[in-house]
């Protein structure tokens, strides 16, 4: 007779404590006043966005290439191997998993706002996912990996590839799905935290992971930077609204 893992017995037992952590908590997320606050962060710098679609342009034309070729140049498997993990850690079940567990933990230690905070964090993260697919349906870019035209943009439509398979990965690439999770997710935090050494080393993760999908040809420079800057507008607008409000600058 075949046992079940005590392995997999702790795993089922943990998804079903964490589910009902997200479910309880995730009634305080209010997705409209999300959306309003995205629409208002907009509106507010406005002027600010339209310098950043000027200077986003020459980037794509003229820095995009360079970067790629120079990765592939410069190309070390210690490094990749060390930027590839540091991918893997972006991935959305894995940073959830984190986010999650450490919104548990607080509850265990009797620390209510860190574990609501958290649990905003995790919402952040999931709602930049969701962007993050529909844009990458929109945009619908050649990854650097593919090709060599950084101009590859609504590539599947207009190619006579027509392989719905290429929509997973190879025509997907802006905006980056690791970038923007993680920048929105770890916004929440910094948003919350007085703390600058906690501050920078949220700053370095963000841009670690910039580096790493760069690196590893994953994306072009400039789908990082949209990215970016997507999930500092998402990250920022859950911050708002979350259920402790956080003391954030009115400059947002």
């Amino acid at each position: 007779m075949q046992f079940i893992s005590p392995l997999f017995i702790l795993g089922v037992i943990y998804i079903c404590v964490a589910s009902a952590y997200f479910i309880f908590n995730v009634r305080y997320i209010n997705i409209v006043d999300i959306c309003l606050s995205i629409k208002y962060i907009l509106i507010k710098n406005y002027k600010l966005l339209i310098i950043f679609a000027v200077f986003l342009l020459p980037t794509i034309a003229y820095v995009d290439l360079p970067i790629t070729k120079l990765c592939k140049y410069f190309y070390s498997p210690i490094i990749y191997n060390i930027f590839d993990n540091i991918s893997r850690i972006g991935e959305g079940w894995f940073l959830g998993g984190i986010l999650l567990t450490m919104g548990l933990a607080c509850i265990i230690f009797n620390q209510k706002k860190l574990s609501e905070i958290f649990c905003s964090s995790f919402m952040a993260l999931i709602f930049a996912g969701i962007s993050n697919g529909l844009l990458k349906f929109i945009f619908n870019r050649e990854r650097p990996s593919m090709g060599n035209n950084q101009w590859h943009f609504f590539y599947f439509f207009i190619s006579k590839i027509k392989d719905p398979s290429n929509l997973l990965y190879a025509y997907n690439s802006m905006p980056s799905g690791h970038v923007i999770t993680t920048v929105a997710s770890l916004t929440v935090l910094y948003c919350y935290t007085s703390n600058s050494l906690i501050k920078t080393l949220l700053i370095g993760c963000m841009f670690l992971m910039i580096c790493a999908r760069i690196y590893t040809i994953n994306h072009w420079l400039s789908d990082t930077i949209v990215s970016a800057v997507l999930g500092v507008i998402i990250g920022v607008a859950f911050a708002k609204n979350s259920p402790k409000k956080f003391n954030i600058n009115s400059a947002y």
